[in-house]
């Protein structure tokens, strides 16, 4: 049976509560007190860090939100602000790599996926982790554990008091009206009936405190984990189309450091090829280059012709001009 029950004996009820204790109920004495002092004592910074965390996560969900601020001006950016910054993206280079406006499409895609799951991150904070905090700082300041510590004391006092009295004036009692007697005997046993039922309830009352403080830290920290873990899921969630492109980088370097070289090779070509049309050194004013014809001589002079063959043409025009 997991509830309570009169069926059950008082040996199997204390080998269910003794789990765990955070302070046990035993005969008042000056040890029980300490053990009562020391517990107040180590939990009364419970308050304030719980306060430090729900200060902390308000701070982070404010982070979050200009976080979400600046990827959304991040996403404009990418997106271009006018049809020119649009068209600037044009190229033909490197087909291996694909379209670069479907690439940058693609980035955007994930940043809108990215973003909507940080929404639902820094939403689910706000309502399955911060209010779990918050209501924990609220019911661990002990207002009603100091309250019922000092009504304890109290009754203790009184009973004590009264206790001591009776047993001084126990002989005069025995000599008077026994309906007195019996009055007086009667309110002993009521106040050391509520003085131990305070004790109780003061126990039961911290050895719950201290266990609902173990399960609702817990329960912040299964949810706040599902949070990250989805946020997680989300941010590395790829495009395939990028992903399938990062294989073909590697390749697209090796193609421009080779055309880098072919560039340089052509150059080198053009300038001989430049060089050739111009008349030998020290060829008088002038001068043609070998195997150069007169064009028509402007007023100033004779000039030679340079009619380069280097070409350096895209694909496109290529195929046209074998048309």
């Amino acid at each position: 049976m997991s509830s309570f029950s009169p069926m059950r004996s008082a040996e199997s009820i204390g080998e269910a509560l003794s789990v765990g204790l955070a302070c046990e109920y035993v005969k008042d004495s000056p040890l029980f007190r300490q053990s009562v002092s020391a517990f107040e004592t180590s939990f009364a910074t419970f308050s304030p860090y719980c306060e430090g965390v729900v200060a902390a996560l308000r701070s982070y969900n404010a982070a979050l939100v200009n976080f979400e601020k600046v990827q959304s001006q991040l996403r404009s950016a990418i997106d271009g602000k006018t049809k020119q910054e649009s068209r600037c993206l044009f190229t033909n280079s490197l087909p291996n790599l694909g379209n670069l406006n479907e690439s940058l499409d693609g980035l955007k895609q994930m940043l809108d996926v990215f973003g909507e799951s940080l929404r639902t991150y820094r939403f689910g904070i706000e309502r399955e982790v911060l209010p779990i905090v918050a209501q924990l700082q609220k019911e661990s300041n002990m207002e009603i554990e100091r309250t019922m510590i000092s009504d304890i004391a109290l009754k203790k006092e009184k009973y004590e008091k009264l206790l001591l009295s009776t047993l001084r004036n126990k002989k005069r009692l025995s000599e008077v009206n026994e309906d007195i007697s019996s009055n007086v005997n009667s309110k002993i046993l009521s106040l050391r009936s509520s003085y131990e039922l305070t004790r109780f309830d003061l126990v039961k009352q911290l050895n719950c405190l201290d266990s609902q403080k173990k399960i609702k830290l817990t329960e912040v920290c299964c949810n706040f984990s599902s949070l990250l873990q989805q946020l997680q899921a989300s941010l590395f969630r790829t495009d395939e189309k990028i992903a399938s492109k990062l294989e073909q980088l590697p390749e697209a370097q090796r193609i421009l450091e080779r055309n880098e070289k072919l560039w340089s090779g052509t150059r080198s070509r053009l300038e001989a090829e430049i060089v050739g049309c111009l008349p030998p050194p020290g060829s008088p004013l002038g001068a043609f280059s070998p195997g150069e014809r007169l064009i028509d001589l402007p007023p100033e002079g004779c000039l030679f012709s340079a009619q380069l063959t280097t070409e350096v043409l895209s694909a496109g025009m290529c195929s046209f001009e074998l048309l």
